[in-house]
């Protein structure tokens, strides 16, 4: 992204924050008490230089230290898809 280059991430953490995602007024999406992330496509417009891809499935796994870790899934489709628009 540094050189100008396109990159295709997952929607998940910090990655989110680089895609540039915009509410409908044109505000840049920041995580809040509101809307903590945006892996559910709450938005979808962002800046050109991102393809990002949605979870499409949510798994949770944990133990009796860490009972919450959730594992997110992404279709290998809309990584494809993806990878085609960027090439």
């Amino acid at each position: 992204m540094a050189c100008g280059k396109p990159f295709i991430a997952p929607v998940i953490g910090g990655l989110q924050d680089q895609m540039g995602f915009e509410d409908e007024d044109g505000n840049l999406y920041v995580n809040n008490t509101e809307l903590p992330s945006n892996c559910y496509k709450a938005l979808t417009k962002h800046k050109p230089w991102a393809f990002p891809i949605f979870f499409s499935g949510l798994g949770a796994t944990g133990s009796m230290i860490t009972p919450y870790i959730y594992e997110m899934y992404h279709s290998l489709e809309d990584l494809i898809k993806a990878m085609k628009m960027v090439y």
